[in-house]
């Protein structure tokens, strides 16, 4: 009983933590009020309206078609000022941010716009003007209602205030928190999970201490390496004494070199573990040492997305997490300078003190990890640095446990999901912000699945391992839906089943997974098609692009070719192999292609001839024109202006998650006899690993040194 306690006490506690962090932040904001007379003050009404929209004599605001309505207010009398304030009628007004151009001419060409945030419960808006303006338009950017506008001369008054969290969150919090107790402390009593999970540690009590010894070990080694290297050679080029980086350098080489002895007896038969450390090794290592700086694709939107989702309900953001977003001070022009990332450190620490907006949340689920990181790093009192390193950490960590998951369920091809698995464009995106390894993650898991079923068609099917499969297609296919196309290996499952009502079952379970798929995607599209697409593809229409390929499919077609035969071209394989996105294109595709074709025609044994494998052989590359046919599709629908002859948008990275059905069945079955050599495992691995290594040192490292 005092384990089932404890044991239900530790997760109950864990998700408190989480709970806390993420539904009652106690976050601080600026608040600015007028101080001293107005030089001029007049009602919102009295302005010289410029757009569409309206201004009641109330000061009621009103849009046309959401677009801004832009007001001109002048200062009377040759005077002017150095301070706005816009006073809305009270603090529940729903415009969030307002764009102001100031000018001292009349021209309003003389200064530059000044974006200003309104903090939900907030009744002021105030502007820094410089001292000689005289006019200002002001851009409402939604319905509202504003009594009046005001400039001062004088500086006004500074309150910092503690966002108001409602009392309902703390309950709620408090509460789940016991139901996640009393939850765990009955599914001990029927799956004795304590006594389960405590076993375990006994038996591995001496492995794991050897573990953490050895890295303690092999950290300890480094920083003396370090210490004696800056005796020789002196500070860095940003003069300090303890460089991260040659640290990093000596950390994960002898780290390589630990995980290789420490796993060196198990490595033939099961990898697993040795790749997942592998993974989390270089990926810390790269976290730690790359450049403060926008290194991955779409890192702005990925961290903004995990930055919402530490929030519940409402996000309340700072002006660090809008700059990231915007990518404003957060793209180095030296992206190999360690003096400019440390700037960067500096000035988005400072920009990270106070919350400058407040959004509703877009609820994502592959960005839940790194947002329960970042708020729990928050609830500690972490800088913006902090944060955004632990907002990093999960998903490398999850790509790590759905790889060790993946290639330990397999009985044959291991090596196979080893060397993709390892790609250096995949280790760099699942320690930036990206959803790409939660999408290959889940695909190798749902993959090794089937194929498992595949090799050992007489074995009952268990509706767990049919969940599993499905499940993890699903969980896949949930961010970027073009990638359904998988769902088409369960469907065509080949399998001996026992009974009519074990099929009936099975198929059931498909079809729910599939419908929620399907549904999901249908609606993303639709309202794609009725948006008004990406607008950093530029002039884009989703809808009037729609009616070009229908009215015009063979020029579509032949732009689509194209691509297809550029994406598929082995001399563009670097491109998803290799490259290291705003870092640098690294070097070894050759290396990584040859091993990875050699480990699809070797790391094969009997079992791998399974009913039907020409058909799943076609299957699977079926599944991946036509998954790469979608991606080029939605590309050229939301990304791609009318009617160009290209497809934007479309980045190689895409085929990452389909190399895995693919290279398991393709090459089927194999030259076994390669496979059954004692140090087959152990040679391709230190092939890929030293090669993964020299690039991530040579292309991330070496020039911040």
């Amino acid at each position: 009983m005092k384990k089932r306690i404890t044991f239900s006490l530790m997760f109950a506690i864990i998700t408190f933590i989480a709970l806390f962090a993420m539904l009652c932040p106690r976050l601080k904001y600026n608040v600015y009020t007028p101080a001293g007379n107005a030089v001029f003050k007049t009602s919102a009404a009295n302005g010289n309206v410029l757009t569409i929209g309206t201004v009641n004599p109330d000061g009621n605001i009103t849009l046309d078609n959401y677009n801004p309505c832009v007001v001109q207010y002048d200062i009377p009398n040759g005077d002017t000022a150095k301070t706005l304030f816009v006073d809305f009628a009270s603090s529940d007004t729903s415009c969030s941010s307002l764009t102001i151009e100031s000018s001292a001419d009349g021209s309003f060409v003389d200064k530059p716009a000044i974006n200003v945030n309104i903090i939900r419960g907030e009744k002021y808006a105030y502007a820094n003007l410089d001292s000689d303006t005289s006019s200002v338009r002001i851009w409402f950017t939604s319905d509202c209602i504003a009594e009046s506008v005001s400039f001062f001369n004088t500086k006004p008054t500074l309150t910092e205030k503690v966002y108001p969290i409602p009392t309902w969150r703390y309950i709620v919090t408090a509460a789940l928190a016991v139901l996640i107790f009393f939850l765990f402390f009955f599914a001990d009593t029927y799956f004795n999970l304590s006594n389960k999970f405590t076993e375990h540690i006994k038996l591995n009590k001496s492995r794991l201490t050897r573990l953490v010894l050895g890295v303690l070990t092999v950290v300890s080694i480094a920083a003396v390496l370090e210490f004696i290297l800056r005796l020789i050679i002196g500070p860095d080029s940003a003069g300090q004494k303890f460089s991260m980086a040659s640290f990093g350098i000596f950390a994960l080489v002898l780290t390589a070199v630990f995980i290789f002895v420490f796993e060196r007896k198990t490595i033939a038969l099961n990898p697993e573990r040795a790749v997942a450390f592998i993974i989390v090794a270089v990926g810390m290592f790269i976290i730690f040492t790359e450049p403060f700086s926008h290194n991955s694709s779409d890192e702005d939107s990925h961290y903004y997305w995990a930055v919402n989702n530490s929030f519940v309900g409402e996000a309340l953001l700072s002006e660090a997490d809008y700059n990231v977003k915007m990518t404003k001070k957060f793209f180095l022009e030296d992206s190999n300078s360690i003096s400019a990332s440390l700037e960067t450190v500096d000035s988005m620490n400072a920009l990270d003190q106070h919350i400058t907006r407040v959004n509703d949340v877009n609820f994502s689920i592959p960005h839940i990890p790194a947002g329960v990181f970042i708020a729990v790093a928050r609830l500690f009192g972490a800088d913006f640095r902090t944060k955004f390193i632990f907002g990093q950490m999960p998903m490398l960590l999850l790509y790590a446990v759905l790889c060790y998951c993946s290639i330990k369920k397999l009985k044959n091809g291991k090596m196979i999901l080893s060397v993709i698995a390892l790609f250096p464009t995949s280790i760099l995106l699942a320690c930036n912000f990206s959803y790409d390894p939660w999408v290959t993650g889940f695909a190798m898991l749902g993959t090794v699945y089937f194929i498992n079923e595949l090799e050992q068609p007489d074995r009952i099917m268990r509706t767990r391992d049919a969940i599993i499969m499905c499940g993890s297609f699903l969980l896949a296919a949930i961010p970027k839906q073009v990638y359904l196309g998988l769902f088409l290996l369960p469907i065509f499952l080949i399998k001996n089943y026992k009974s009519k009502k074990q099929k009936i079952t099975y198929y059931l379970i498909v079809t729910i997974f599939f419908t929620i798929l399907f549904l999901s995607f249908a609606m993303r599209s639709t309202a794609s098609l009725g948006g008004s697409g990406d607008p950093r593809g530029g002039a884009v229409n989703p809808g009037e692009q729609l009616q070009f390929i229908l009215n015009n499919p063979l020029s579509y077609a032949k732009s689509l070719l194209k691509l297809l035969l550029d994406f598929f071209s082995p001399l563009k394989a670097h491109k998803y192999v290799t490259f290291f996105s705003y870092l640098g294109q690294g070097k070894g595709t050759f290396v990584f292609l040859t091993v990875l074709l050699f480990c699809a025609a070797t790391d094969k044994t009997a079992q791998n001839r399974f009913k039907g494998v020409h058909f799943i052989k076609i299957l699977s590359i079926l599944i991946m024109g036509g998954t790469v046919c979608l991606i080029a599709t939605a590309m050229y629908l939301s990304f791609t202006p009318v009617g160009y002859e290209t497809i934007n948008g479309c980045n190689p990275r895409y085929l990452i998650p389909l190399l895995a059905p693919v290279m398991l069945t393709v090459f089927n079955p194999g030259i076994v006899k390669l496979r059954q050599f004692k140090g087959y495992n152990i040679s391709v691995l230190l092939i890929i690993v030293t090669t993964l290594i020299l690039n991530v040192v040579c292309i991330i490292t070496v020039p911040m040194l």
